[in-house]
């Protein structure tokens, strides 16, 4: 499994409602490549490989923008 040094869903989040509102939409990325990863073998390899890296891009940005949001309290 692909560890990308965020909470689980076990994990307590944070209090800020903005920096919550991040996480959760960092969580719901990541379950939509968890989700597309189920569908690989089912998907044409190339849209399978531009899909992953839309995604994988999104949840790096919004990594990015989690830092900066925890940096600013």
């Amino acid at each position: 499994m692909l560890s990308l040094g965020t909470p689980t869903s076990a994990e307590a989040l944070p209090e800020d409602p903005k920096v919550r509102a991040l996480y959760e939409e960092r969580r719901d990325l990541e379950r939509r490549v968890e989700g597309l990863k189920l569908m690989k073998t089912g998907m044409e390899p190339d849209r399978y490989a531009a899909e992953l890296e839309k995604l994988l891009t999104a949840l790096a940005l919004k990594s990015q923008e989690i830092k900066a949001a925890e940096a600013k309290r």
